[in-house]
């Protein structure tokens, strides 16, 4: 669930996501899924992070 930064309107559900994992920094790696969402109220597509999760190197 995101909620829009233009109207605050929680969106439930993302149009596309991806998935994205980092250089190590020390010792650690992040792998982040990102999101394309469509804001039903004012129209407006925005992107957030869905999760985030902290790997070992």
């Amino acid at each position: 669930m995101a909620k829009c930064p233009y109207d605050g309107t929680e969106v439930p559900n993302p149009t596309k996501t991806w998935v994205m994992i980092g250089k190590p920094l020390g010792g650690k790696r992040v792998k982040l899924t990102n999101g394309i969402f469509h804001c039903p109220t004012c129209g407006k597509n925005f992107r957030a992070v869905i999760k985030k999760e902290i790997l070992p190197a």
